[in-house]
């Protein structure tokens, strides 16, 4: 099979314009030959207009154009390969007319290698029936992606660089699909579908927002940091349905799993720090102790959906999500991390308590074990009543006595046991101690409870 090849220069690219370029796409498409496209900058803009005005006269074989109701497909039967390209104006493979609508289906492999678009990118509505590449691929303005089907086996958007914004609206990956080293700005995952092996490794970016997505197989994710990249992550009612999901790097603080269940995602690095949901939602309720920045930085990076995106919060989900998020790090053995996370929780239930008694009982709560979580800053508080209480007894018990040190040491050794027999409710005999017997009772309890929930906490996570 002969394959026509457009090649424009060995040492320097050169300049061709977007009309003889798509002549030649058209010859390609009437000759069944394969299209490829070496070392050139194409000026102008490159669009399936253009293209469907071209063909749609002529007799082509194959069925190159279908007309429906309100759209035109222009079926592309041929393989195209696009190396080293540098496009200066916009990359239209949809056009939205008055009454119908012009999309493109590619039929064979679809490679765009080391493209610079200096243009926006428009791929919308597209179905690729064979592999995808775009590899190293740079897009300087912003790419839709948008009800487009990626059907092949693989889809490949390793080292590419998403300058402005990147649109994966209603997207279905039906393929293997890579966005492995990939640079993003503005990233919207919404509504799509990932049906097969998902790779975001070694990924930077400003903000990546994924919301009602479905992942079908396993997926890893994992975040490199970069100077200038704000790393915001948005994960809004989006299903992990496999469960060997792993996701790293992704600080808490930057990350929120808002109506996402991930208990059985594998969490790495997570490190003690407040989560993006709890910020958020101060920003909507408008607290006083809410982050500004943050708040300035979501509304520069949602644009649009801002609105949208913070209405989904509120003191339930944010709390579930604290829980999911607990859990999944309990599942992975990390207790620490999962002790902390138990620790923020309750801060937020007691930021957002209406009762004045009940933030008070979860305050002292948090006060005397870190929330059952620590068995040191209980023990610390029971030594130190207990020794308060024997002062205390001392000096209700006290009636005179010889100033020998022995008579002093079983003094105050008799006023320690009786606070011990209180402690453990035992009860005591010494009348004098009638008044401090139900404050060192009620007391005990409160301390031997905390201690109780502590050390099953920490023997049930062995």
């Amino acid at each position: 099979m002969f394959i026509l090849i457009i090649k424009c220069g060995i040492m320097e690219k050169e300049v061709i314009s977007s009309r003889e370029f798509i002549d030649r796409f058209v010859e390609c498409l009437e000759k069944g030959e394969d299209f490829k496209l070496k070392d050139c900058v194409v000026e102008g803009n490159v669009d399936i207009l253009n293209i469907y005005e071209m063909i749609k006269d002529k007799e082509l074989k194959g069925g190159y154009i279908e007309k429906k109701d309100d759209e035109i497909v222009v079926n592309i039967n041929i393989k195209v390969d696009i190396y080293n390209v540098e496009f200066n104006g916009d990359f239209r493979f949809f056009v939205n007319m008055e009454y119908q609508i012009v999309i493109s289906v590619f039929n064979g492999n679809a490679y765009f290698r080391v493209i610079t678009f200096k243009g926006s990118v428009y791929f919308i509505r597209t179905i690729f029936n064979g592999d995808v590449d775009f590899i190293d691929t740079i897009f300087e303005e912003n790419a839709y992606f948008s009800v487009t089907a990626f059907k092949g086996n693989i889809i490949n958007f390793s080292g590419t660089i998403f300058n402005k914004e990147s649109h994966f609206k209603s997207t279905t990956f039906e393929g293997n699909t890579y966005f492995s080293v990939t640079t993003f700005n503005i990233a919207e995952f919404y509504n799509s579908t990932f049906k097969s092996h998902v790779y975001f490794d070694d990924i930077s970016f400003n903000l990546l927002s994924f919301t009602d997505c479905r992942f079908r197989d396993d997926v890893s994710f994992k975040k490199i940091d970069k100077e200038n990249f704000k790393g915001l992550a948005i994960f809004l009612k989006t299903q992990f349905l496999n469960k060997h999901t792993t996701i790293e790097n992704f600080q808490l603080s930057k990350t929120s799993f808002l109506k996402t269940d991930v208990r059985e995602v594998l969490l790495c690095d997570v490190k003690k720090e407040e989560i993006l949901s709890h910020k958020i939602l101060r920003i909507k309720e408008d607290s006083g102790n809410k982050d500004k920045d943050l708040e300035n930085k979501l509304k520069e990076l949602l644009g649009l959906s801002y609105k949208y995106i913070i209405d989904q919060f509120n003191y339930k989900s944010v709390l579930a999500e604290y829980r999911n998020l607990r859990i999944s790090i309990e599942n992975n053995r990390t207790y620490i991390e999962a002790s902390n996370l138990y620790k923020m929780e309750m801060e937020l239930i007691k930021e957002f308590s209406n009762g004045r008694f009940e933030k008070f009982i979860i305050g002292a709560y948090g006060a005397i074990s870190d929330y059952g979580e620590s068995m040191e800053k209980t023990g610390k508080w029971i030594l130190g009543s207990m020794i308060l209480f024997t002062i205390l007894a001392s000096i209700l018990r006290f009636k005179g006595m010889e100033w020998d040190i022995f008579k002093i040491i079983e003094f105050w050794w008799i006023s320690f046991w009786e606070v011990i027999r209180l402690f453990l409710q035992i009860g005591t005999e010494d009348k004098s101690l009638w008044i401090l017997e139900p404050i060192i009772r009620v007391t005990s309890l409160i301390l031997l409870g905390n201690l109780y929930i502590a050390v099953r906490r920490k023997l049930s996570r062995k």
